[in-house]
């Protein structure tokens, strides 16, 4: 009798499981109908409650209650939802590019075509883009250099009205003067907005282009160069690069300091013209060999910008390797590396600073020598009566701006070319 009850009992838990399996397998999957009754969902999986066998002869008597109360759950309710993966993303999953498709294809086809990353063709079509602000800075430049260069005639109309020598009242002057105090920064303030908002834009798609450039590359170029040198060329060249315009669009730098030269040379030769070729002669023939030195010193620039990449280039290899470098016992063979490069960075900054200290100097020398000239001349004509106080004045000031002006652009154009 017991053998036999235990064997009842084995068959209907047996017999459950299959009816379990059968209904999970039956039951659609309707999304529109409601998720069943967490009540209802215990009394159907109670312990309790016997499952419906798959053999309905087999079902006892004693269980016709709770079959139909277990047959009503099932039409009324369903398992809970199951996630089983995420939609795939449209075409609208991912944010637009910031250039057209027209821009893209005309920079991959000019990087196709041409076999420089950065050419000054490029750059000049990308400007030329920008007409209306690059006339807004134009003007505004224009309006810069006046009231710079007139600044140094009225402040020697000023020494003439101080020692009763000139006839305008001192009011009026200095009512003038603040006037183009006040004009010469908010025209600059034009002239520098205009440019860089026109140069970050055109850098803005230089990157784009060297990077489509760099994509569409055969799998030999990655393998040539290294993930530290594309990197730099995205970031720290063209960040150089981006520093040429905005480092020269302050005063006495680059389109800035080509207008005053030019201003200052015309105003010289109005005032004197006896003492305006000498002072200008000396002024740009001292300029250029300052200009000459500083290009001499470009390759020492240069490796120490290259020394400077290799460190970097050296500790992100190292360090995201650092699993093989330990398996292989390397630490050895890159400290020593390391050390190699740090002492050819040291060695390079050294030579830096002393290329630096001198190129002050010569700077130093540039005005130096312009003031003594222009004492020793400027002083000799005033004590002969054939020149004034105040032009000499005015010398001074012009011969400040003219080296100062001339200093700049020569370091410019040794940079550039």
């Amino acid at each position: 009798h017991k053998k036999g009850a235990k064997l009842h009992q084995e068959k209907g838990k047996a017999g459950e499981a299959m009816a379990l399996s059968s209904w999970s397998m039956r039951l659609p999957y309707s999304p529109s109908r409601p998720t069943l009754n967490p009540r209802r969902s215990r009394l159907l999986f109670s312990p309790s409650v016997p499952i419906l066998n798959p053999r309905p002869s087999r079902l006892p008597a004693t269980s016709h209650v709770a079959d139909s109360g277990r047959r009503r759950c099932l039409r009324l309710g369903r398992p809970p939802h199951a996630y089983i993966s995420a939609p795939a993303p449209g075409p609208d999953a991912y944010q637009s590019p910031s250039f057209d498709a027209a821009e893209a294809a005309a920079d991959v086809a000019a990087a196709i075509s041409s076999t420089d990353a950065i050419t000054w063709a490029g750059v000049w079509a990308l400007l030329s883009q920008h007409k209306a602000r690059l006339a807004i800075s134009l003007a505004a430049l224009l309006a810069c250099t006046t009231s710079t260069l007139s600044m140094p005639l009225f402040s020697g109309r000023f020494f003439e009205t101080l020692i009763g020598r000139g006839s305008e009242p001192l009011t009026r002057l200095l009512s003038k003067i603040a006037v183009l105090y006040t004009l010469e920064p908010i025209f600059t303030i034009v002239f520098v907005i205009n440019m860089t908002v026109v140069w970050e834009k055109v850098m803005g798609r230089l990157r784009s282009q060297i990077f489509r450039r760099i994509l569409i590359q055969k799998m030999v170029f990655f393998d040539r160069h290294k993930v530290g040198e594309l990197t730099g060329l995205l970031t720290s060249d063209l960040g150089s690069l981006k520093g040429v315009v905005s480092d020269n669009i302050s005063r006495d730098r680059g389109l800035r300091a080509f207008s005053e030269i030019t201003g200052t040379l015309c105003i010289l030769f109005t005032l004197s013209t006896e003492l305006a070729p000498v002072l200008g002669l000396l002024i740009v023939s001292v300029s250029v060999i300052v200009a000459i030195f500083k290009r001499s010193t470009v390759p020492t620039f240069k490796s120490y910008g290259i020394v400077q990449a290799h460190i970097s280039d050296c500790v992100s290899e190292t360090f995201s390797a650092i699993r093989t470098v330990r398996s292989f016992g390397g630490e050895k063979r890159q400290i020593s590396m390391f050390d190699n490069l740090a002492l050819s960075f040291q060695n390079s900054g050294t030579k830096l600073g002393v290329l630096k200290a001198a190129n002050e100097s010569l700077t130093r020398v540039v005005v130096y020598v312009s003031l003594m000239a222009l004492y020793i001349l400027g002083g000799s004509k005033v004590s002969a009566g054939k020149l004034s106080i105040g032009t000499m004045a005015s010398f001074i000031g012009y011969t400040f701006t003219l080296t100062f002006a001339v200093s700049s652009k020569s370091c410019l154009l040794s940079i550039l070319l």
